[in-house]
């Protein structure tokens, strides 16, 4: 079996955290990819800091069908303006990194570029939309539905029939109850406990 090659985009937690997922994989890391023009690393964990993602030299890299890569960048609007920038250029989605330890039931649906972190159980009929990160220790109940770019602290418990929009962040701890809609761009605090739908910010 050939090993995976990833370049992962982004020099922060997110892509140090995405660099562990995949070295336990036995995965190989070609390189990270600065989200900014100025790059200030040379290396990463050890591993070279190769350039600015918008680099013709490292897009044409991205093109080879060898080659996969993952966005591991914090803010979640620039990470989609990442991901639909390189797919434009490459015609090529962005892997998921899914840890071994995680749960997936075989009905939930995952979209590419997603992130799942170690110990999450993620329930039956769960639709999760590309470029979502997930932390450790996430319960996603049955029938809920997270948008695209949705970042999830670990120790998140989440209802079923769950309805969670686009660009929302859940910190650390917080519990949403069965039945919640959350609209998009919303912030839900660490430790919080929802238990009546979220407007959007």
């Amino acid at each position: 079996m050939e090993k995976l090659i990833a370049i992962i985009i982004g020099t922060n937690e997110e892509a140090k955290t995405a660099a562990e997922y995949l070295l336990e994989r036995d995965a190989v890391i070609y390189g990270f990819l600065s989200e900014n023009e100025q790059v200030e690393k040379s290396e990463f964990l050890g591993i070279p800091v190769l350039g600015f993602y918008e680099d013709k030299t490292y897009l044409t890299i991205l093109k080879k069908p060898d080659v996969n890569y993952f966005i591991a960048v914090k803010e979640q609007e620039k990470r989609q303006k990442i991901s639909q920038k390189i797919f434009n250029f490459t015609k090529k989605h962005p892997i998921s990194i899914i840890h071994p330890t995680a749960y997936i039931a075989k009905s939930a649906s995952l979209a590419n570029g997603i992130m799942v972190g170690p110990f999450c159980s993620i329930s039956e009929q769960v639709s999760i939309e590309a470029d979502t990160i997930i932390g450790s220790h996430v319960v996603i109940g049955r029938h809920s539905t997270i948008d695209r770019g949705c970042d999830i602290q670990s120790g998140t418990v989440v209802g079923a029939n769950v309805t969670i929009q686009k660009n929302v962040y859940i910190g650390l701890n917080a519990t949403i109850y069965q039945s919640i809609k959350i609209e998009e761009n919303a912030v839900i605090l660490a430790g919080s406990v929802v238990f009546q739908n979220v407007k959007k910010n």
